[in-house]
């Protein structure tokens, strides 16, 4: 009989002294491949972040009023707010999440390993890798303690937060909407007070989304008491510790029906790196000045990735199909993949 060559598929690495969790089994892959999981079942991205999107389009030419927004900007956060609403395609991040390696915090890739790095934070969202280290786990012993804390930097009377506004060291983000929708005062101290309740909004909704998609920590609050330039923290490897945590819990977690994090980070990192997965832009809104020396990131009217806020279409390109995503991920090759920096694309 003739012989026939047969390649043994295996879910498993083949030298299992570095990738060792994958060979405890322990990986959601190895639960895909090994039928113990649905393969098209899908990890919902929790966000709550819609209602402040919709906020900001009710905005005049969606603009923060310039008194409120010279405060975000101080403090490193004024850009996050100008990135739009952008649909999450949960097949692409589930994709994703089967190719992520603890070990290594790299997406394992046909091409190599690869990741997001604290250059796409800088630069797809516009936020500061340099400053302070996060530090904002401070809580207050009951809820009642939290009330002169609101009022006072916030600027939200006793009578909005209501009984059940502030649970748990948390506050509704609802609360933080029907404040922003109201008129803003005309004093220094109100502007302030208005800046964080922003800020509060784009942690809970947009920075680090957690398992509660209605309510934020009011813990960040200690954060952003001083709103002068002076008080520069590094929100950019905060948010990246913050998806890499999370990234890990799903991956090792082959049932979670949802993760944490900051996953519209992770899908706009796969449009810059792999163009056969990006949607097509009808229109760019990202505005760059031609003569923007290099290096100069924060004077970008928007970030980079708001430019995925524009209109787009799926017409030649996959989207909302795992299956499809898993195959072009697992036939990428080096030359469907760009490593190249952003500042050699932005200021070549």
């Amino acid at each position: 009989m003739a012989q026939t060559n047969q390649v043994r598929a295996r879910s498993e690495p083949v030298d299992s002294s570095l990738l060792f969790l994958q060979a405890e089994r322990n990986h959601r892959s190895y639960a895909v491949f090994t039928k113990k999981l649905d393969e098209e079942k899908l990890i919902k991205p929790r966000r709550a972040d819609l209602s402040f999107w919709q906020h900001i389009s009710r905005l005049p030419n969606e603009r923060i009023d310039e008194r409120v927004q010279v405060y975000l900007d101080n403090v490193g956060l004024g850009l996050v707010c100008k990135l739009g609403k952008q649909r999450l395609d949960w097949s692409l991040v589930t994709a994703m999440i089967e190719r992520w390696r603890l070990e290594t915090h790299t997406f394992h890739l046909p091409i190599g390993e690869a990741t997001v790095t604290l250059q796409d934070v800088q630069v797809l969202f516009g936020l500061p890798i340099d400053g302070d280290v996060f530090s904002g786990i401070w809580y207050e012993t009951n809820d009642s303690d939290w009330i002169p804390f609101v009022v006072t930097y916030l600027g939200i009377a006793p009578q909005a937060i209501g009984d059940r506004g502030i649970r748990r060291g948390r506050i509704l983000i609802s609360v933080l909407m029907t404040e922003l929708d109201e008129e803003v005062g005309d004093t220094i101290e109100s502007h302030q007070q208005r800046a964080r309740v922003y800020i509060l909004a784009m942690m809970g909704g947009v920075l680090f989304s957690d398992s509660n998609a209605y309510d934020v920590p009011l813990s960040f609050l200690h954060t952003i008491l001083d709103l002068s330039p002076a008080n520069r923290i590094s929100w950019g490897s905060a948010v990246l510790a913050h998806l890499y945590r999370n990234l890990c819990k799903a991956a090792t977690n082959y049932e979670a029906k949802a993760i944490n994090g900051s996953l519209l980070l992770v899908q706009q990192w796969v449009y810059e790196r792999i163009p056969s997965l990006e949607p097509i832009l009808k229109n760019d809104v990202r505005k760059i000045p031609e003569d923007l020396p290099p290096n100069q990131i924060s004077l970008i009217p928007a970030p980079y990735g708001s430019r995925w806020h524009g209109k787009r279409t799926n017409k030649n390109t996959p989207a909302h199909v795992l299956s499809t995503v898993r195959s072009l991920l697992s036939a990428l090759t080096p030359r469907q993949f760009i490593w190249q920096s952003y500042d050699d694309e932005l200021f070549a």
